[in-house]
């Protein structure tokens, strides 16, 4: 008896998942997002939280949609507005947003656009990932592996959140004037605010999934360089801590190398940048687009962890460029992020 109980109860659990699934691939199928736009407040660091807006415009897959679904988790939202129209009548249960649809949505370049307004506490994952804060910095890592899907734009801005919905992006993040917001993409200006904040703006013009997106703010210096490719100069920027800029110059010297190897062998790096940003993380890295996310203790003025920036920056031809399709293909991106490992050493 107590093992036809269990074996009930596992089939009534995978049930409900694949209900969940199943809820989850077909609210994704009816939208097509077009472009994200995330303007966040990060001066909070202390207390640990961001407000701000992102608005997503986006075009119908389906005609005669009857609602807009957007995958979002834990944060608190202050208002919702469709086409600069404030909506009251939409629901959110910290883990979807369902907006009503009363009229057909255009199909066009243009798009439809909503915007959220929110704030609050962005969540870390249990296991490996998520929105993280220090004293002197904040960032997030774009996955979690404790999480369903892995992918983890959700707790910081309100998108559909898998694997294969990708879109462009605009950045504009508020700091305090010491230091520096550094997003996925290229920079496109600082500004300095009445209240003496600044606010930086990105833009990544290029296709993307929500997980591949990252923000992080701390009192950066920057090293830059030009990368000579095999078609075109590609720009170099590290984003690291004042007191590890000697370090980088040395734990970064064989960066052109690893990108010789990959480019010889994988065909031209298509990206507007190769950047790398150093963040107190003690786990590992993540190869956010053009940003990629990079721990401090790997910045140590010897090439002894190297293999780890070149295991990050090869995700930029096997993981961003080409993607997973579902989680349970990651092993994908791994897979040939490993095999780069070696194919750099062997170059190197």
């Amino acid at each position: 008896m107590k093992r036809i109980f269990l074996t009930l109860l596992i089939v009534f659990l995978f049930g409900q998942m694949y209900a969940q699934k199943e809820k989850s691939g077909k609210f994704r199928n009816m939208i097509d997002i077009i472009h994200y736009d995330i303007r966040l407040n990060i001066t909070d660091l202390h207390t640990k939280q961001i407000s701000g807006n992102t608005t997503v415009k986006l075009n119908p897959r389906k005609k005669d949609i009857q609602e807009i679904i957007l995958e979002f988790e834990g944060l608190e939202i202050d208002s919702v507005y469709f086409f600069k129209e404030k909506i009251e009548h939409f629901s959110y249960n910290d883990e979807y947003i369902i907006i009503p649809c009363k009229k057909e949505l255009p199909n066009d370049k243009c798009g439809t656009e909503i915007t959220v307004f929110y704030h609050g506490y962005p969540k870390q994952d249990a296991s490996w990932g998520g929105f993280f804060f220090t004293d002197s910095s904040a960032y997030n890592i774009g996955v979690g592996m404790a999480a369903e899907p892995n992918s983890f734009g959700r707790v910081w801005f309100p998108c559909i959140d898998s694997f294969e919905e990708k879109a462009k992006f605009d950045f504009h993040i508020t700091v305090d004037p010491e230091n520096k917001a550094v997003c996925s993409g290229v920079f496109v200006s600082e500004s300095k605010n009445d209240d003496g904040t600044h606010t930086w703006h990105w833009k990544l013009d290029k296709e993307v999934p929500p997980y591949l997106v990252s923000v992080a703010v701390a009192e950066y210096d920057v090293i830059e360089d030009i990368y000579k490719g095999i078609k075109r100069e590609i720009p170099i920027s590290l984003y690291m801590f004042p007191e590890d800029i000697a370090n980088a110059k040395v734990s970064f010297r064989h960066l052109p190398d690893a990108m010789k190897a990959y480019e010889i062998n994988y065909g031209e790096y298509v990206w507007d940048r190769i950047g790398y940003v150093e963040v107190p993380f003690m786990n590992g890295a993540m190869e956010h687009v053009c940003n990629i996310a990079y721990p401090e203790y790997a910045v140590d003025s010897t090439t002894f962890r190297e293999t780890l920036m070149a295991h990050e920056l090869s995700h930029h031809w096997f993981g961003n460029l080409v993607t997973c399709k579902t989680s349970k293909d990651m092993w994908l991106n791994e897979g040939w992020a490993v095999f780069s490992e070696a194919l750099f050493k062997e170059h190197l």
